[in-house]
């Protein structure tokens, strides 16, 4: 995995989340993007803390989606250019627009990873294939 600054404040995210006894992944398109050796564009973390709980552990924080268990944390360098997006596990329920769920369920367990996740310590990959999961060594 690339060892730069973004990659950086993602792991540390992950490292505090996993302190504190949460479980902490990177999910959606970095892991797509670490498997096919490209450099992401950016990091997201999957964790089972409660926005709340991640609001409250971060100094720079920013509640963009809390309803839907998303919050950005962002580095305490203002100007850094790139922040974390940290995602509760989730269940989302239909969605009427096609574009947002109608209501989500946030079970403790990962059930909902856009292609999959990535546990930066293990380097063991979890991907979602039609409905069933797999956790896999890179």
């Amino acid at each position: 995995m690339a060892r730069t600054p973004q990659f950086e404040a993602a792991l540390r995210i992950v490292e505090t989340l996993r302190a504190r006894k949460y479980e902490a992944y990177f999910a959606g398109g970095c892991v797509r993007d670490l498997l096919l050796g490209r450099e992401p564009a950016d990091y997201d973390v999957a964790t089972n803390a409660t926005p709340d709980m991640v609001l409250d552990m971060f100094p720079r924080t920013f509640a963009v989606g809390a309803h839907f268990g998303v919050v950005l944390v962002a580095p305490e360098i203002e100007d850094a250019g790139y922040s974390t997006e940290v995602a509760t596990f989730r269940s989302d329920l239909a969605y009427s627009d096609g574009r947002h769920p109608d209501a989500v369920l946030t079970p403790g367990a990962p059930r909902r990873m856009c292609s999959g996740a990535i546990s930066p310590s293990t380097g063991c990959c979890w991907t979602h294939c039609m409905g069933a999961g797999l956790w896999t060594s890179l």
